[in-house]
């Protein structure tokens, strides 16, 4: 089980990032032997999906009891947002094969992990507002930076419905090498603020809400 980084945000909240290495077969095993672990929906008949879906709820099984907690499995709300039974906590996943990543938070939270492709380039003026391509400009990484907060943003809220372009907005600073990185989610003339960090791992770039 190659997971690469659990680190604790406070006492209830934690993230994790796994590389998934094993092959389908390995990870329904691990699945079997894991209580409260389920296995792929029938519909999800993608190999590489199904390792995303296994590898992603294994990972959250640990992080869980890395908090002292027993695992008690996850179900989805009406919009789809996954939430723990019976755990008072909120949690998050993500996945860009290999690499799947988890948060668990005492408050809504999103996380999002992603590789910089050629794509956001190709896509970036359906995302990001005026003054975000100014800061984006062609530069891969922070293409990558601002959609991956803007996928955390979007998990964080949890409803669906929202504009990237217009109900999502990124913030990022940078000063002698240090990321000032903050986005808001803009509903009903109602404006929430949420702190964000980022980093590298491998050759993603990893975001989630503080």
């Amino acid at each position: 089980m190659p997971i690469l980084k659990i680190a604790k945000i406070n006492e209830k909240s934690a993230y994790a990032i796994w590389e998934i290495t094993e092959d389908v077969e390995k990870l329904r095993e691990l699945v079997k032997n894991s209580a409260n672990v389920q296995l792929p929906d029938a519909d999800v008949t993608n190999e590489i999906k199904r390792a995303e879906w296994m590898a992603g709820r294994l990972l959250l099984s640990s992080l869980v009891k890395e908090l002292g907690e027993q695992y008690p499995g996850i179900y989805k709300d009406e919009y789809g947002k996954p939430h723990l039974k019976e755990i008072d906590l909120h949690i998050s996943l993500s996945h860009s094969y290999p690499l799947v990543a988890a948060i668990i938070h005492d408050s809504p939270v999103g996380i999002d992990v992603e590789q910089p492709k050629e794509k956001l380039r190709t896509i970036a003026t359906r995302f990001l507002a005026e003054d975000e391509q100014k800061v984006c400009a062609d530069n891969i990484e922070l293409l990558c930076t601002y959609w991956c907060a803007k996928e955390a943003l979007y998990k964080l809220y949890g409803k669906k419905k929202l504009v990237f372009k217009e109900n999502l907005a990124v913030n990022y600073q940078q000063k002698d090498g240090v990321v000032d990185l903050s986005g808001k989610v803009i509903v009903n003339g109602t404006t929430e603020t949420y702190q964000l960090q980022v980093e590298k791992v491998k050759n993603s770039l990893l975001v989630h809400t503080l």
